[in-house]
């Protein structure tokens, strides 16, 4: 462990591929975009390589607490830089031998402008801070404190409702996919990318927890595979709904036992009303609340941690506080950070924010206002020229971030 301890403290500067190039083909059409062309770093292999190897990876819990520790820095920093990925699951995760890891993939990312960041949402980090600086709160329960929050979330739900822009309600990778998301709220946040987290890491946990070796030797190659998730649906109504082949009508039976937020709510365990006071929309809050019925009449809910009965107290209580259906109820990167689990693999330099939030001109507000499918704001060719900018301004925060951290490395 030491080992790997170092080579992090060594080589962890940055926790994205460097951008190494954008080509444009010399023969494509200015005027008619279509292709262009990202160079980046090579990376040895990704997590879901490493998941795929399941109990020959040889994976202990030392090396999942390296790499969520390098998550959890990186989350940290990409969020306080105002970046919301929105699309992380294992192949987005990329690894080397020694447990270093690189998000990579922002193909779906966002920088969150002012009309998603303002008092009203896409604030369940800044909810958190206010509670956790709160002298009042101080000796608050975790119950007691998702209390507090519940009813913030109630007196500020008009002003979430009125909100004119909305955030793409179609993105993740289904398994991934977390409940604001699939309720098609009007905003979310930094924290949707920490439920993705969670579920990553409850498939590294269930490799070193060697899984159910005999159970798993009687299924087939497809059961091995949904027996290492931890939801995975098969439909998520109403994006995607699980359409019959009969008479193309959506299957109910399937709706009701494979959806992903059935299967979500399956092994969530016990929820009350806290847990579904993000939800503005009555009619998706009735939803959950059918479901939450069905799941209690068939009696098929198994909690996730009963699949990690042996991985460590730490360990299991940071996947439960990931793993949390209502998105404020999360704990963020900092939070996670400040545990004592942590430690003895503590590097104060990877655990420092952005020093300053991105606002990218193609996120802009004005940047989606369309007519007939197009920008009223921005042409195709206009597109290529903001991302070329947007790649030197990244590189050059990249150059200065390494500097930086190369002079405070000699003192």
């Amino acid at each position: 462990m030491r080992g790997l301890h170092q080579t992090a403290k060594n080589g962890i500067c940055c926790f994205v591929p460097e951008l190494l190039d954008i080509i444009v083909p010399v023969d494509e059409d200015e005027t008619n975009l279509k292709n262009i062309f990202i160079v980046m770093e090579h990376e040895q292999s990704d997590l879901r390589q490493l998941l795929k190897l399941g109990l020959s990876s040889k994976l202990t819990e030392e090396h999942v607490k390296l790499i969520l520790y390098n998550l959890l820095c990186a989350f940290k920093y990409l969020h306080s830089a105002n970046v919301l990925h929105r699309d992380i699951k294992p192949s987005n995760i990329l690894i080397n031998k020694d447990c270093q890891i690189k998000v990579c993939d922002f193909g779906l990312s966002r920088t969150l402008p002012e009309s998603c960041i303002g008092s009203g949402s896409g604030n369940s980090r800044r909810i958190r801070e206010s509670i956790s600086k709160n002298k009042l709160h101080k000796n608050f329960s975790a119950e007691e404190i998702k209390q507090v929050i519940a009813m913030k979330l109630e007196d500020r739900k008009k002003e979430m409702n009125a909100k004119q822009r909305s955030l793409s309600s179609h993105v993740g990778s289904r398994w991934y996919r977390p409940p604001e998301i699939t309720l098609i709220m009007k905003q979310y946040d930094s924290a949707s990318d920490l439920w993705s987290l969670g579920c990553c890491l409850y498939e590294l946990m269930r490799i070193t927890c060697g899984q159910d070796a005999q159970a798993m030797k009687d299924m087939t190659p497809a059961q091995k595979k949904l027996a290492q998730i931890l939801f995975p649906g098969e439909c998520c109504y109403p994006l995607s709904p699980k359409i019959s082949k009969k008479d193309g009508k959506p299957d109910e039976q399937i709706l009701q036992e494979k959806d992903q937020l059935r299967i979500t709510i399956d092994k969530l365990g016990a929820l009350d009303d806290t847990d579904l006071a993000f939800v503005t929309h009555d009619e998706a809050k009735n939803y959950v609340q059918v479901l939450m019925q069905k799941s209690a009449a068939t009696k098929k809910a198994r909690h996730f941690l009963e699949d990690v009965t042996s991985s460590c107290p730490e360990l299991r209580e940071i996947l439960t506080n990931l793993a949390q259906l209502n998105p404020y109820f999360r704990w963020t990167p900092s939070e996670l950070l400040k545990l004592s689990y942590f430690n003895d693999l503590r590097i104060p330099e990877l655990e420092k924010s952005a020093p300053q939030k991105l606002k990218l001109d193609i996120d802009r507000d004005e940047a989606f206002d369309y007519e007939n499918g197009v920008s009223k704001l921005y042409a195709k060719k206009d597109y290529i020229a903001i991302i070329m900018k947007e790649y030197n301004f990244i590189n050059k925060n990249r150059r200065l971030y390494l500097k930086s951290y190369a002079q405070q490395k000699k003192s």
